[in-house]
């Protein structure tokens, strides 16, 4: 694997809610990737080192259709909400459960699992699709996968493999964790018009709700902005102490950053270069929920291209000045 920069430092680390549901796309394939997802859930809730904690959901809204979507109502668990519990709040709700990851817990079993498949880590970056498929076939690698976040708009060639999902829009967003104890709450809950969150992780509630929408190099986005981030902060409570009074005098670290939007996860499978390859970008929120349903669906189009089970690849993540020509000993991404 080649990186820029070690995994946890990138944006699905340091600004992950974790929450397994994907309300932030209207991607088709949501409820097949969806149940992926709690499958995998469900095996590894019980091993401590992946961070993992089920919990159930109050999603609302005041528009009656966002609270009985299809990959809602087809979780066994999924019920609408009733007048009790949405006093004060919307005029529609529903419960369904799923599970939370803290992904600074989950690194460690992430670690583990890469080493158990024998997976090494260097730094580099790619500045281009074709670059990384060369560098990959110099590596006698029998396919690439090309893992973007928010370079992806900047590759030169992207459009090549990803046609009209090439683009990539951004936002800023700001979330305040606070300790589990001091809020107190062991459920999600979600205003989808209001777009304020309460995410109990396993120690961490994260509290969010602002995204300013803007291009991938918008200067809101690629400047960290302390007056806006006051701004911003004072919004997200403002919401949250609506949904969970509890919370509104609770300390938090806030972070700030930028985060990838898009309605569809790009998934871009080509034989255009000189090894098969795959070129992925999230859908913002929806990256651990999809991430096992990508995986399956990238594997099947593989050996089909392979004409067998791969046995060697190279992931390439993030974008930078360029891919070493040669052998390169670094750090694990």
């Amino acid at each position: 694997t080649f990186a820029a920069s070690p995994i946890e430092e990138g944006v699905g680390f340091v600004h992950a809610a974790g929450l397994f549901e994907p309300v932030a796309t209207s991607d088709k394939r949501q409820k097949p990737w969806l149940q992926k997802g709690l499958e995998f859930c469900e095996w590894a809730k019980d091993d401590p080192d992946w961070g993992l904690e089920p919990r159930r959901v109050l999603f609302m809204s005041d528009d009656s259709e966002l609270v009985r979507q299809e990959w809602m109502t087809a979780l066994p668990s999924y019920r609408p909400a009733n007048e009790d519990e949405l006093v004060g709040r919307r005029r529609h709700g529903a419960w369904f459960d799923t599970f939370v990851i803290e992904p600074g817990i989950a690194i460690t079993a992430l670690r583990r699992e890469l080493k158990a498949l024998g997976v090494r880590g260097r730094p580099a970056s790619v500045p281009s699709v074709k670059r990384a498929a060369d560098h990959a076939a110099r590596e006698k690698a029998d396919f690439f996968v090309l893992a973007l976040g928010l370079g992806l708009a900047s590759l030169p060639d992207i459009e090549e493999v990803a046609d009209r999902n090439a683009g990539l829009s951004a936002g800023l967003g700001l979330t305040v964790r606070m300790p589990i104890e001091a809020v107190g709450i062991d459920h999600v809950i979600m205003d989808a018009d209001d777009l304020g969150y309460l995410i109990p992780q396993r120690t961490t509630v994260v509290c969010g709700g602002t995204n300013v929408l803007a291009a991938f190099d918008d200067p809101a986005v690629v400047e960290n902005q302390p007056e806006l981030a006051e701004e911003l902060e004072a919004e997200v409570r403002r919401k949250v102490s609506a949904l969970w009074p509890r919370s509104a005098d609770v300390s938090g670290i806030v972070r700030l950053g930028a985060r990838p939007l898009r309605h569809e996860v790009l998934t871009a499978y080509t034989d255009k270069f000189s090894i098969p390859g795959i070129v992925l970008g999230g859908a913002g929120g929806s990256g651990w929920t999809f991430s096992i349903g990508v995986a399956d669906d990238s594997c099947a189009f593989l050996a089909d291209s392979l004409g067998k089970e791969g046995t060697t690849h190279a992931l390439v993540s993030d974008v930078g000045s360029d891919l070493p020509d040669d052998q390169v000993d670094g750090q694990a991404a």
